[in-house]
């Protein structure tokens, strides 16, 4: 149950999300061939992102005190971010001959 500023509360609500994550890598590797079967590639790097959030809320209904009997909600978030990355990767191969 939803109650407006006014007192009156909400019948019907809908709502609306949206979100949008995007990443963005930089790193930079080399392969080490320890022996015939087997390479290791250490990374180093670093990562962004960038979050974006919106919401949109309706509420409505026969017992809501608003105006024009609904209230509308919007809300937006922008969050970015930016840190170290590093890993290793090992390849082994296995060959018949």
């Amino acid at each position: 149950m939803v109650v407006s500023p006014s007192g009156g509360t909400a019948n019907n609500a809908s709502s609306h999300n949206k979100l949008e994550y995007d990443t963005v890598d930089l790193q930079l590797n080399r392969s080490y061939f320890v022996s015939k079967k087997l390479a290791l590639t250490p990374s180093l790097g670093t990562r962004g992102a960038f979050i974006e959030k919106k919401f949109h809320n309706v509420y409505s209904g026969q017992a809501f005190i608003a105006p024009l009997g609904k209230l509308t909600q919007n809300e937006f978030s922008y969050q970015w971010a930016i840190g170290p990355c590093a890993g290793l990767n090992a390849s082994f191969c296995f060959d018949s001959s």
